[in-house]
Order: structure tokens, then C-alpha cells, then sequence
């Protein structure tokens, strides 16, 4: 019985072994990099769009009206400011921020592998 157990017991770390393995080669999915693009401009070109490509959408927690937005490690709701930009709605898209007169969008990225 002692031996029976024994031999369970190996087989089950080794099974975790060989499958911890095999899943350390793999991009973590849940934090792809985010990309900011104009969505809307009622002015010209304007710089706060290079400003907006340096904010990384990591996160989206989304609850209806109480929806967060996880940007630069720092869980946001609408309403909150980010650098000079105010975020107007979070939802499955990604997060549209104001800055001025032009909106913008926060989406999240899948991690492309070569």
C-alpha cells in the first residue's frame, strides 16, 4: 500500500514537471500590448496622439457603468484622468479617451508570435 502511494506520488510531480515544461515557451495572454489611434478630430493633427501611443492598455475589467480599464498599471474608471486625457467609456473595444478636442482609442493586442 506504502509502495503503491509512493509511486503516485512520483508520478504526479513528474507529471507537473513535464507540464510546466511545456508551458514556459508560451506568451502570457492575458497581457498583450495595447495600440492608441485617433478615432475622431475635430482639429488638426495634434501631438496628444503621440502622447496616447506611449499609454499601454494592459486590462480591461468590464461591469457596465462601473467598467475598469488597467493603463500604466493604474485601474482607471470613466471620468478618470490619464496624463492630459480623460477617459469617456470602457468596453470590450478597449477605452476611448478625450484630450481636447480629439477622441482616441486604447485597444488591447493578441501577442503575435514569429
Amino acid at each position: 500500500m506504502a509502495r503503491t502511494l509512493i509511486a503516485l506520488c512520483f508520478l504526479a510531480l513528474g507529471l507537473a514537471d513535464s507540464a510546466q515544461a511545456g508551458v514556459a515557451g508560451l506568451a502570457d495572454p492575458m497581457k498583450p500590448p495595447a495600440t492608441s489611434r485617433p478615432v475622431e478630430s475635430t482639429a488638426g493633427a495634434s501631438p496628444a496622439a503621440a502622447s496616447a501611443a506611449a499609454l499601454q492598455l494592459q486590462a480591461l475589467r468590464l461591469q457596465g457603468p462601473r467598467s475598469l480599464a488597467l493603463i500604466q498599471g493604474r485601474w482607471l474608471a470613466i471620468g478618470a484622468a490619464v496624463d492630459d486625457a480623460r477617459i469617456i467609456s470602457i468596453d470590450e473595444r478597449g477605452v476611448r479617451l478625450r484630450r481636447g478636442d480629439v477622441i482616441e482609442q486604447l485597444t488591447l493586442q493578441s501577442v503575435a508570435k514569429p
